[in-house]
Order: structure tokens, then sequence, then C-alpha cells
């Protein structure tokens, strides 16, 4: 059941974050915000930061030099400190460069705040990332501050 969860949580992080370019309908419905992180030592300020609301969860993600990095949570999440055992959050990383589509094993995230009305939610983390038949994994640590909006579907 928890990998079942777990591809239909990144079947929803790509549909409500993958915007293009030439749909500026699509672009007018996803929030903005900020995401940074130190990843494997690396410090990464992402761009084109998005955030959506969905079916009952927040779509988050940013890239930047063909990195991407993704969470997802339940829509009604509260402040507060969560553990990857807690199954209430879902992260990815992905590079062009052959670690695509890595996924959190280990690690937390802290909701510092999250304002439902307001569709503003920030925090931190402090993850590891890996894959079944990837060697090794990628540590990664950093915060957001995303306002999302609501998305059509």
């Amino acid at each position: 059941m928890k990998l079942l969860n777990l591809l239909l949580s990144v079947m929803l992080i790509a549909t409500l974050t993958n915007c293009s370019d030439d749909n500026k309908n699509v672009d007018d419905n996803v929030g903005s915000g900020k995401i940074s992180a130190t990843i494997d030592g690396v410090k990464v300020d992402f761009e084109n930061v998005q955030g959506a609301k969905a079916i009952g969860k927040i779509a988050i993600s940013g890239n930047k030099d063909r990195k991407e990095i993704s969470i997802l949570f339940d829509d009604n999440i509260n402040e507060g400190s969560f553990s990857y055992d807690d199954e209430v959050f879902v992260m990815t990383y992905t590079t062009n460069n052959g670690d695509s589509g890595l996924i959190t094993i280990g690690g937390s995230v802290n909701i510092t705040k999250h304002d439902e009305s307001g569709n503003h939610i920030t925090g931190t983390f402090d993850v590891e990332f890996g894959n079944y038949g990837y060697e090794g994994s990628v540590k990664a640590k950093g915060s957001f501050d995303i306002k999302y909006s609501e998305a059509t579907l």
C-alpha cells in the first residue's frame, strides 16, 4: 500500500507542477515562492518555483540547472516536525545526468507555518534520497516558503 501511495503521489507532483510556457492558463494557476537547499554539499537556490493545491494535496517544486526538487503534503498538514516514517510527505529529486527519479528514503520535514486560508506554507527539510537500483544516496537540507494556488484539474 505504501508503494501505491508513493506512485500516486509522484504522479500528482508531476501533474500539478509541470507546466509549459506555451500554456498560460495553466501557468497562471500555480503559486510561487522560494526553495533553497544544500544537496550533497552544493547550495542550490531553485528557480521556477511553483505550488498548487488539488485533490487533497499540496505539491510544490522548483528547478535549476537540470535539477528539480518536489514536495507533496496533505492539504491540511499542521505545523510541526514529521519524520519520513510518519508518511505525511513525499519528496523527489531529479537530475538529467542519470540520477533521475530519486525519492525520499529517510529524513524529516518541519512545517513552521501553514496558513490554509492564505494558501501559504513554509518550512525546512533534512532528507535523504535514493531509489531501487541506485547505488548510494543524495542528502538534501533546505527550506521552502511557498504561496500555492488552487489548481483546477
